[in-house]
């Protein structure tokens, strides 16, 4: 195969430092299509053809041709196509293409596709698809989702959905669903529902439902129902209900019923029932026309059986 040396004049006068190489085969003389060149020295080689263009050095190696251009060096690799771009070195890592964009460095982490979005530095992380969204910082996480929406803080923390929304924090914690609503705090807990309502506080208790109404504080003790209606406090007990009503305080115990009427006091005691001179006014007095429907008279803990013994009794105890 015959082959051409050429020496350049001017290579020649540096010891031969250059070096152009051409032969018949690669058609240099003959076919400019087809020729290659290549020039190599101690710092620098090189070889272009209509294909490629190469060079290479102690720095960098760089390869180009119609479909990828490549750099490499001590500091950096680079590599670029129609469907690729990549840069690579010690601080960072970069790759990019049409379905996918990515950045790496000690500092920071990205990645984007059309699918989802990644984001991570030593401060925050992020996450983006189509189905969730998730942001996570040393002050704050948040996720979204189309079920669901949740935030965390040192500070407070939330959970959103379409059957519940809860917020909790140091001072408060609520949860709202179609069926139940809480709110729970230092000073107050309350619970609504369909079927109850509930309030409970240092200072008071209240329930309330179809069936009962409960308020409870240090002062008062109330229930109601459609079968009873009760009040206690520490001055007065009442309970009414359709078959009862009944009243008792320090100073007076009362009684009311279909079948009787009891008052009980310090200076009185008295019974009375509905079957005793039905005809009658139905007033109490001691006259001797209507003493004798009352059923039984106690005075100061005797029995006594008519008028004149109210007074004789009156005198003894005077």
């Amino acid at each position: 195969m015959p082959m051409m040396l050429v020496y350049w004049e001017e290579a020649y006068i540096l010891q031969r430092e250059a070096l152009a190489v051409a032969s018949k085969e690669n058609g240099l003389e003959l076919n400019a299509y087809k020729a290659k060149y290549m020039v190599m020295s101690p710092y620098q080689y090189t070889v272009m053809s209509p294909y490629q263009y190469t060079v290479m050095s102690p720095y960098q190696y760089t390869v180009m041709s119609p479909y990828q251009y490549t750099v490499m060096s001590p500091y950096q690799y680079t590599v670029m196509s129609p469907y690729q771009y990549m840069v690579m070195s010690p601080y960072q890592y970069l790759v990019m293409s049409p379905y996918q964009y990515l950045v790496m460095s000690p500092y920071q982490y990205t990645f984007m596709s059309p699918y989802q979005y990644t984001f991570m530095s030593p401060y925050q992380y992020t996450f983006m698809s189509p189905y969730q969204y998730t942001v996570m910082s040393p002050y704050q996480y948040t996720v979204m989702s189309p079920y669901q929406y949740t935030v965390m803080s040192p500070y407070q923390y939330m959970v959103m959905s379409p059957y519940q929304y809860m917020v909790m924090s140091p001072y408060q914690y609520t949860v709202m669903s179609p069926y139940q609503y809480t709110v729970m705090s230092p000073y107050q807990y309350m619970v609504m529902s369909p079927y109850q309502y509930m309030v409970m506080s240092p200072y008071q208790y209240t329930v309330m439902s179809p069936y009962q109404y409960t308020v409870m504080s240090p002062y008062q003790y109330m229930v109601m129902s459609p079968y009873q209606y009760m009040v206690m406090s520490p001055y007065q007990y009442t309970v009414m209900s359709p078959y009862q009503y009944m009243v008792m305080s320090p100073y007076q115990y009362t009684v009311m019923s279909p079948y009787q009427y009891t008052v009980m006091s310090p200076y009185q005691y008295m019974v009375m029932s509905p079957y005793q001179d039905a005809g009658r006014r139905h007033s109490v007095r001691t006259d001797n026309d209507i003493f004798g429907r009352v059923k039984e008279f106690r005075y100061f803990g005797t029995n006594l059986t008519n008028q004149n013994s109210i007074r004789e009794e009156s005198k003894s105890k005077m």
